[in-house]
Formats: C-alpha cells, structure tokens, sequence
C-alpha cells in the first residue's frame, strides 16, 4: 500500500505529525524537536530524501506503527500504533514524505 497522496489526507497527516512528531522530529522536519536534542542519535531529519532511508511507503508506516527497532533503525523512536490507527499512520507517511519538497520551497523563498 502506498500513502494517500490527497490534500485532505495530508492535512490529516501534519495534524498527527503535529502532535505526536514534533517533539522529536520538529515543526519543519529537521530533527530538531527540543525532546530530540538530548536523544543519540538524533531524530531522523526528514527535509531531505535520502535520509528517509525506507525504500517504500510501507517501511515508513511500519516504524511509524510498531517503532524504530522493529525495522533496525533507532529503539528511541516508539510505536505509534496503539496511539494512531492505520488510516492515521498513512496519513503521516504522505506527510512525512511531502518534507523534501516543502524543505525546497522554504530555501527557494528565503533566499529571494
């Protein structure tokens, strides 16, 4: 399965991203949360592609449901799954991979 790519699910999206992410992960998706900074290693930052590392969708929305250990990744980052339901989680994923892009046009506006 793939995230929804419609603006209300996104929208969704950051609502949840808003409430249970940026503590760690930060408002724009640097890794910047301010309960991030004293975590090693830091919170993924997501403004950049390659460091989203899952290959698909499905990757992201399974660290996202059952926690960083269950795909390799950091044991700091905890599951979500009994706090979001399915449709939840997929919306974060869509938002979460819409950081790339919106990361650009951020840049691009700033530096106009």
């Amino acid at each position: 399965m793939h995230a929804p790519t419609d603006a209300a699910s996104i929208a969704a999206g950051e609502k949840s991203y808003a409430k249970f992410c940026v503590p760690c992960h930060g408002a724009s998706g640097h890794g910047d949360g301010p309960a991030g900074a004293a975590l090693k290693p830091r919170p993924r930052d997501f403004s950049s592609s390659k460091n989203l590392k899952s290959e698909n969708d499905g990757e992201l929305f399974e660290v996202i449901k059952d926690g960083g250990a269950s795909e390799k990744l950091s044991t700091m980052m905890p599951a979500w799954g009994g706090t979001m339901n399915k449709t939840q989680i997929w919306q974060v994923v869509a938002y979460v991979r819409g950081f790339p892009a919106r990361d650009s046009l951020a840049k691009a506006h700033a530096t106009k």
